[in-house]
């Protein structure tokens, strides 16, 4: 006897082996023992004696209605082989004997015409892909046995309008029913999750109640289920899953359980929301109920983004992070309280909430990042609480919020107010800063049009490019001696702005710093050594007196002035293009011995009548000045 084959065989539901040479013998010398093909009403079979068991291997191409036989001559069915129906383009029913002992992963998927299924077996797990693809499969029986449904086990079987899952079912695979016609169904009290994707594209599905007991939504699980009106969650729910609602532009309502601890991103969003896609947002959510003694903890990047129904929410004390553009374009949201729990809130969190009228920033904030309330035209009020431990204001963080009137910042810990954080900010009146405030950022404040004071701290060191350009109601500015740094354009088109101290340690006023204001007046500090071209063009200023450390004037510094009396630095070696352009009231001016290069039409169009110059005749080269009057030379 060969021991080293053999041959497998089931008994009693286990699989054994029996030496081959054994079954070898037997078959040649008794024909009853030999595998034997047999067809049964249009189902086709093998039937293995001496292994105990027959399996289910075909179907005729006639078959339409299968009942799969229980046993054969004594002998048990307990396997359908893995392609006896797989793809079959006739097949209308099939019924599953309690005999088979497990099917094989997608028995009957892509089966088209196959309308009912009854399965009458003990299995505890229905197999992956089982009925992937049975587009007229509307009647399903399964077993009670059951503690799982496969993954994809009836994905797009798009007439599947009902089914009962058995209450002994924990676990709903990934896909399971994703694109089924349920309008509605009733989930087991055992079940404990919902996969992934398990009734994404059910766009039938009007209502659904989540069974006590589920802990967690995944991923994607109900993805656009477009006329999902209505869904109740349980008290026993502590995770809702990335884009576990998106596309569910019908939910109007939504009670979030005190269980509750995260929404994942883009939760009740749009998949494609970063590159402006919106139109799987859930578009007509209104209300988002939260118990007051919820356990929310985190809400994820672009949750609620374009839920433009929302129009108030009420985070709880648990809350400690809110995700970047977590309710961004949520256009009617008026009202959001935010918890003295709160750590950090995202990039454009609230970004363009247009009704959006007060909001509280808790003392946990550490900083407003970018754009966080940028373009939130209602925004009228902003509440720091007291001792708060605000660091930083991000770029764009309150840019256009066209009705902020006022913002105190005097009891933050502020050290940097960034790039554009109040740009556009049109009826902001009056800013108080921190004493701790170091840097304002280009642009900081551009366009304030409405702001008429501004008092800054001591400790300041930068006031960035354009911070306060074209802010046309600000008429008095000091500029602290702390302040080392003064950016280009700075107080640009400032149009009523006449009193203006330096301070004393800057070294540089930049271009366009003071252009286009109505200073009459200015005392340039000792250390400034350079003008920046077009610094005090178009302005009021009538005097001029530069110290001697300044040993450069750029281009249209004094430009269209209104200049009348100039006493330039004795330090002085360059004086840029079109310096003195126009400055028709002015009528005489020295030239210093240091004087190196004059710019070309420095003094067009100026009202001079002499220019002193104190070198020798000939030093410098006229020609470019644009100036043809008086020259007097030093003898």
């Amino acid at each position: 006897m060969n021991v080293n084959s053999w041959e497998n065989t089931i008994k009693d539901g286990k699989e054994e082996t029996i030496p081959y040479d054994v079954i070898f013998h037997l078959k040649e010398n008794d024909s009853y023992f030999r595998e034997k093909e047999i067809v049964i009403n249009g189902v086709e079979y093998r039937i293995k004696r001496l292994s105990g068991y027959a399996i289910v291997t075909g179907v005729t191409e006639d078959a339409t209605d299968v009942i799969i036989q229980s046993e054969i001559e004594g002998i048990p069915v307990t396997m359908i082989e893995e392609n006896a129906f797989k793809g079959n383009k006739n097949v209308t029913s099939v019924e599953i004997p309690s005999s088979i002992l497990n099917l094989p992963m997608g028995a009957f998927s892509g089966c088209v015409k196959l309308k009912s299924a009854i399965i009458k077996t003990k299995l505890r797990a229905l197999p992956s892909f089982i009925f992937q693809g049975c587009i007229s499969l509307s009647n399903i029986e399964l077993p009670s046995t059951l503690t799982s449904i496969g993954d994809y086990a009836f994905t797009s079987c798009f007439s599947l309008s009902s089914i009962n899952i058995p209450d002994s079912v924990e676990i709903i695979g990934v896909q399971a029913f994703e694109s089924t016609s349920f309008e509605s169904i009733k989930l087991p009290s055992s079940l404990k999750s919902i996969s992934s994707h398990s009734f994404g594209y059910c766009t039938d599905l009007t209502s659904i109640e989540i069974p006590e007991g589920v802990i967690s939504i995944d991923s994607r699980a109900f993805e656009a289920c477009q006329n999902l009106v209505s869904i109740k969650l349980p008290s026993t729910l502590e995770k809702i899953g990335k884009l576990a609602f998106t596309g569910c532009v019908s939910l109007e309502s939504i009670t979030l359980p005190s269980s509750l601890v995260e929404i994942g991103d883009y939760a009740f969003s749009s998949s494609n929301y970063y590159y402006h896609e919106s139109s799987c947002a859930c578009k007509v959510l209104k209300n988002v109920s939260i118990d007051s003694n919820s356990h929310l903890a985190s809400i994820g990047e672009y949750a609620f983004a374009g839920c433009i129904e929302l129009e108030d929410i009420i985070l709880p004390p648990s809350t400690k992070t809110i995700g970047d553009s977590a309710f961004r374009d949520c256009l009617k949201l008026k009202g959001v309280s935010l918890s003295d729990g709160l750590i950090s809130i995202g990039e454009r969190a609230f970004s363009n909430c247009q009704m959006l009228e007060s909001i509280y920033i808790s003392k946990t904030v550490e900083e407003i990042p970018r754009a966080t309330f940028e373009e939130c035209k209602e925004l009228k009020t902003v509440t720091i609480a007291p001792d708060s431990n605000l660091k930083t204001i991000e770029p764009y963080a309150f840019k256009n919020c066209s009705n902020l009137m006022e913002i105190d910042l005097s009891d933050t810990k502020i050290e940097n107010i960034d790039d554009k954080s109040f740009e556009f900010c049109s009826s902001i009146k009056k800013v108080i800063f921190p004493s701790s405030l170091m840097e304002i950022g280009a642009s900081a404040f551009e366009n304030c049009k409405d702001l008429s004071e501004i008092n800054f701290p001591d400790g300041l060191t930068t006031i960035g490019s354009s911070a306060f350009n074209s802010c046309t109601s600000l008429t008095k500015v000091v500029i602290p001696n702390s302040v080392k740094e003064l950016g280009q354009n700075a107080f640009y088109y400032c149009n009523s702005l006449s009193n203006v101290t330096l301070s004393e340690n800057v070294t540089e006023i930049k271009q366009g710093t003071f252009q286009n204001t109505k200073i009459t007046t200015i005392e340039i500090p000792l250390g400034v050594t350079t003008i920046g071209n077009s610094a005090f063009r178009r302005t009021g200023l009538e005097t001029i007196v530069l110290p001697d450390s300044v040993i450069e004037i750029g281009d249209y510094v004094f430009c269209e002035s209104k200049l009348k009396e100039v006493i330039l630095s004795n330090s002085l070696k360059s004086i840029g293009s079109s310096a003195f352009y126009y400055c028709r009231q002015l009528k005489e001016i020295t030239l210093p011995s240091t004087i190196e290069s004059v710019g070309q039409d420095a003094f067009f169009g100026a009202g001079l009548n002499k220019i002193y110059v104190d070198k020798k005749e000939g030093s410098l080269d006229t020609s470019s000045w644009g100036y043809t009057g008086t020259i007097i030379w030093k003898n």
